[in-house]
């Protein structure tokens, strides 16, 4: 088939709905966009959308046992690796959760303040200045 003016056929697309034209198009007064509100006024869409979590979690209503989105971080006495963990023994955060000492998916720091009864070693783990004194001096290591 040759395509020229004549042959050619027409699509048949909706046509753009014209608000505002008056009661008798069936769409005036309100031009569709109910009665007052936020929504009904030039512009007023944008703001209704959540922009971040955090407004997400303050709108939710709170129910007990509600755990917020941050990472709790477990304090850990020298006394409770003592307890825990074997001499010579390289204390990681996966030893802590293998172990049971600190729950999975949260952090944990070594603080000073009680005494060990052997050598610890600490990797991967921040460690407060009393307690990287205390392993150090009775022969453990403490590496980043």
């Amino acid at each position: 088939m040759e395509l020229s003016l004549s042959t050619l056929t027409t699509v048949n697309r909706r046509k753009k709905k014209r608000v505002g034209r008056g009661n008798g198009s069936g769409i005036g007064t309100y031009s569709g966009r109910g009665l007052k509100g936020q929504k009904a006024r030039t512009g007023g869409h944008g703001g209704l959308q959540r922009r971040a979590v955090q407004h997400f979690f303050r709108n939710v209503p709170k129910h007990s046992e509600f755990k917020g989105s941050d990472i709790k971080v477990a304090s850990i006495k020298l006394s409770d690796l003592s307890k825990n963990f074997p001499a010579n023994f390289t204390v990681t955060l996966a030893a802590l959760i293998k172990k049971g000492v600190v729950a999975r998916g949260s952090k944990a720091k070594i603080l000073g303040g009680s005494k060990l009864s052997h050598v610890i070693n600490i990797k991967g783990l921040p460690v407060t200045v009393s307690a990287r004194e205390a392993i150090i001096a009775i022969g453990g290591k403490v590496s980043d």
